[in-house]
């Protein structure tokens, strides 16, 4: 999913309200124990390499926090506009089923959520095909999307739909792109801004990119 992310960012970017003073500040979630080296510096991370410039250059502030440590108080985030997660693996949270009702308690008080790559919510021990936890699917659920198995189809057989001139301007998307990736269904009321189709397989299809007006 990082390879456009204009749409994502925009639903943490755009203005509530032109009277107000705007929060600036994303809360990031990661897991410090997978960044390589002893330092463990943030500037390892896809989302400090590949997504806090784009945010910073909109106004945007990122506050790292760190998911072996205990999750902030959501009233402390009133000053907040969103929260972004930008997993290295689908194993990267350690406490997935706790994050994901701390996510969805988030989205009662109407912080938008954006999820980057990989979902990062299957523990430690999943599997490949292991289902997500029940509090995370209600997340996802809540966000827009239904999450679903990590499928390897063969590239003759697939359909690339986009929407709209914001995907594809750096480059041309490619099957290379998708010899392997989970199956994600939007919801009718989310915005779909990248399609892969199976012909050989409904059950195949995926929704990669979409957003809702929770997030993405």
């Amino acid at each position: 999913m990082k390879r456009s992310l204009i749409p994502l960012f925009l639903v943490l970017c755009v203005p509530f309200c032109h009277c107000e003073i705007l929060p600036r500040k994303i809360l990031v979630l990661y897991n410090r124990q997978q960044i390589p080296g002893k330092h463990k510096d943030i500037a390892y991370l896809a989302v400090h390499r590949f997504g806090e410039m784009p945010l910073n250059y909109l106004g945007m502030e990122l506050v790292y926090h760190d998911l072996n440590k205990p999750l902030p108080d959501l009233k402390t985030l009133s000053h907040f506009r969103g929260i972004l997660t930008w997993h290295e693996n689908d194993s990267s949270d350690p406490h997935p089923s706790l994050t994901c009702q701390w996510l969805n308690r988030a989205l009662e008080r109407n912080l938008k959520i954006v999820v980057v790559d990989h979902v990062g919510l299957y523990g430690a021990t999943s599997k490949e095909e292991t289902p997500l936890p029940a509090h995370c699917q209600n997340f996802f659920n809540e966000l827009g999307g239904d999450v679903s198995g990590v499928i390897e189809p063969s590239p003759l057989f697939l359909d690339i739909q986009t929407k709209g001139n914001i995907m594809g301007f750096e480059r041309q998307l490619s099957f290379s792109d998708f010899q392997k990736f989970r199956i994600i269904t939007a919801s009718p009321k989310s915005t779909t801004y990248l399609k892969i189709r199976s012909k050989a397989d409904a059950s195949h299809n995926s929704d990669p990119i979409w957003t809702s007006e929770k997030g993405g």
